[in-house]
């Protein structure tokens, strides 16, 4: 029998990268794993939806991904608030 490396098992939980990096954390478990003739991975999770290995980090990568994102955002927002209040409030 041939072994293979997979990122995540059955029961791993797991989110979308590209959700994950735009601040939303959308946790799925994993429920099945296949492995393509071409070597690729696809992991079938409760969501429903079947995902390519490279597009999924594990739920505490998704949460530090997602916090950085939202720690941006704020810091955004404090920078048009400090412009803002400087029209208001001229020195």
């Amino acid at each position: 029998m041939k072994t293979v490396e997979v990122k995540f098992g059955i029961g791993d939980i797991v989110c979308p990268v590209h959700q994950a990096e735009k601040g939303n954390a959308n946790r799925a478990e994993i429920r099945g794993i296949t492995i393509h003739e071409d070597g690729t991975k696809t992991y079938y999770a409760d969501d429903g939806n079947w995902h390519y290995e490279e597009n999924l980090v594990s739920e505490a990568e998704a949460f530090n991904l997602a916090a950085s994102f939202h720690e941006e955002q704020a810091r955004m927002l404090r920078e048009c608030a400090d412009e803002k209040a400087k029209i208001v409030y001229p020195k």
